[in-house]
Order: structure tokens, then C-alpha cells, then sequence
């Protein structure tokens, strides 16, 4: 069950909202115009026994499967920290700041000293997420992964139009191989099960027919790769890029922005 002081809502009194789960700094719900925006499934785990199924979800230090620990890393089965906020600024755009750091449950599976800063602020039609991720000891460096492990709901995904990703290389993790692809399609549409990884995006991506006549803009932020993903015939209504970085001892502050448009 959860109670209130385990979440943390942001209220921009616009119908724009945004709730936070300090169970792994997850980000449960993002309403714009009084319209949801994340897929939670409807059998997420809210007792904090597990990680949240759905919403923004932060993955560190491992993706996937790994030999020591739960699969995508162990900071989304965490319990993160509020360490400011939330806060309404002048602009009525409000914040809120959180943080985990290493402790004996991380280091009995990945011996290392760090401490993550996240800043989550809500903008009237952008959601943007601020990451500073340390390494606080003075003598062993360490590799590591983060992933924002996002599941946007739309009307439906055959619909949606994504553009970004042309003159990429992408690997097809459906196919169980290390051959690589060169994207060639200005405008990516899914229509069957797809797991495919983008290499070194840089440049925003942008998702149309996500919500009435909107198109959400991600990006361009600090992330390296982009695993598209949607399981098609058993969740039509599920779009998910997820957005990674592989880096070595300090990741200074970046920032991954969501944000809103016209169709033109």
C-alpha cells in the first residue's frame, strides 16, 4: 500500500501534473492538459517489494540481465531521498530535486561509492529530468549504465510517427545477433514486436499522433543510445524509448527534456 509520503506531486494548477514514487525515483504519471502520458501496467508492484512496472523508470548501474544483481540494476528497487521541493517558481513551473547513494545493500553487489542527484521539473508543456550521477570516492574509478526506462501510453502505437533516427545504425535485439542495420527511413512507424537500438543519438527524437494533434519531442539530452520498443499485439497502447548512457567514473549534470508541439 502506499501512503503519502512515499510520493511526491507536482502541480502546475493547469491540469499539468506530475507524480513521483520515492520507490526508485519513478515516475508514475505525467498529465498534460488533464491527459495521462505514462503507461503504468495495472499489475505494478506499488508495495516497494519490486520495481514499479511503467511510467520513467531509472536504471543503474547495469541494463538487462547481470550476474550480481536484479536485472536493469538495482536504483529502481530503491528508496530514494527528496531533498528538495516540490518547489513552484515565479514561472509556475515547479520542481523537485531527489538522491540516492551507495550503501550496503548496493555494495553487496556492485562495490563502488556514488551518489545521483535527480531533478525533476514540470514546465507548462515539457517535463524535464536532470541527472548528476558522482563518483564520490578519491581512488577507484568505475564503469557504469543509466537508462531512463520510459513507457509513454498513446491511442495507438501504428499510428505514431518517429523521426530521428535515419542514417543510425540499429541492432535488432529480436534476432539474437550482433549484426548491425543502417536506418534509412526518415519516418519510423512500428507494426510488429519491435526491440530495436539506435546508436549514438544525439539529436532529438520526435514522436507524432501521441495525443490528439500533439507530437512529443525528446531530446536532444545526454543519452547515447535509444532502445525502441513495443510487444505490439499485447500492448498496442505502449510506446517506450528508452534512453541510455554507458560512461566511466562522473557524469556531470545533463538534462533529458519531454516537451509538447503542435502538429504542423
Amino acid at each position: 500500500m502506499l501512503y503519502e509520503n512515499e510520493t511526491v506531486f507536482l502541480n502546475r494548477d493547469d491540469y499539468t501534473t506530475c507524480t513521483i514514487n520515492l520507490h526508485g525515483a519513478t515516475v508514475t504519471s505525467w498529465r498534460f492538459e488533464d491527459e495521462e502520458q505514462l503507461y503504468v501496467g495495472r499489475r505494478a508492484c506499488l508495495s516497494g517489494l519490486n520495481h514499479l512496472r511503467g511510467g520513467i523508470s531509472f536504471v543503474f548501474p547495469k541494463f538487462d540481465e547481470w550476474f550480481f544483481g536484479p536485472p536493469h540494476g538495482f536504483a529502481r528497487n530503491m528508496p530514494w531521498k527528496l531533498d528538495e521541493g516540490p518547489v513552484v517558481m515565479d514561472s509556475r513551473d515547479v520542481y523537485a530535486q531527489f538522491s540516492v547513494s551507495n550503501d550496503d545493500f548496493t555494495e553487496s553487489m556492485w562495490n563502488f561509492k556514488f551518489k545521483i542527484t535527480y531533478k525533476i521539473i514540470l514546465l507548462e508543456k515539457r517535463l524535464s529530468l536532470e541527472i548528476s550521477i558522482d563518483n564520490v570516492s578519491e581512488y577507484f574509478p568505475f564503469e557504469f549504465c543509466f537508462l531512463h526506462h520510459s513507457l509513454f501510453k498513446v491511442p495507438d502505437v501504428t499510428k505514431c510517427e518517429v523521426t530521428g533516427f535515419k542514417d543510425h545504425f540499429y541492432k535488432d535485439e529480436l534476432k539474437k545477433t550482433n549484426e548491425y542495420f543502417l536506418e534509412d527511413r526518415d519516418i519510423v512507424t512500428i507494426s510488429k514486436w519491435t526491440d530495436d537500438i539506435y546508436i549514438d543519438v544525439v539529436e532529438k527524437v520526435v514522436v507524432a499522433h501521441v495525443m490528439n494533434d500533439l507530437k512529443l519531442e525528446i531530446g536532444p539530452g545526454i543519452s547515447e543510445n535509444v532502445n525502441l520498443w513495443n510487444p505490439y499485439d499485447k500492448c498496442p497502447q505502449v510506446f517506450s524509448p528508452r534512453f541510455t548512457n554507458n560512461s566511466r567514473l562522473k557524469l556531470p549534470m545533463g538534462t533529458l527534456p519531454l516537451e509538447f508541439h503542435s502538429l504542423e
